[in-house]
């Protein structure tokens, strides 16, 4: 838990959680909090981050979110999640790490100018090659300025294959 705690404040992201559990293959984390503590870019109940030996190399071969909260900031065409951006390699390729990724009754925050989006999230699956998420909106009123708009309920799929993306919703 050492080296990730280290990561994460050597690229400025605030952090705190309680370390439940600490295998040669595993580490637990519960009630995580990653951004600063008054306004936080993800919380979660529970963490578990899968780990696997390569030569003699530690690799995190996958992360299970449990009860996860996402902040994401969208304005004027960029997207931003705070404080998690320096996580985000500088090039910003869309290709996808060879990691699972397991989210249980997680949620995203969208933040606008106009309002906020709040989006309901499961999601399963290495991000490299078969990674599907399935997202649902509740109807949202957005206001700026003068304007005023109703959303309608919205339901979306993401699905990754062979480090390539694809979205699909209605």
């Amino acid at each position: 838990d050492v080296a990730v705690r280290r990561y994460l404040a050597a690229n400025g992201v605030d952090a705190a959680a309680t370390t439940v559990a600490v295998g040669q293959n595993q580490l637990v984390f519960d009630n995580v909090r990653l951004g600063p503590k008054a306004a936080p870019d993800l919380t979660a109940r529970r963490i578990l981050i899968d780990l696997k030996w390569s030569a003699f190399s530690l690799l995190i071969a996958g992360v299970h979110l449990d009860g996860a909260t996402l902040k994401m900031r969208a304005d004027a065409g960029d997207v931003s999640f705070g404080s998690l951006d320096r996580l985000i390699p500088p090039d910003r390729s869309t290709r996808f790490p060879a990691l699972r990724v397991d989210a249980s009754d997680a949620a995203i925050a969208v933040l606008t100018p106009a309002g906020t989006i709040d989006v309901r999230v499961d999601a399963a699956g290495r991000l490299d090659r078969d990674f599907h998420a399935t997202g649902r909106t509740t109807v949202v009123a957005l206001r700026w300025a003068n304007c005023s708009a109703t959303l309608p309920e919205a339901r979306f799929t993401i699905k990754t294959a062979a480090q390539d993306f694809a979205v699909a919703g209605s």
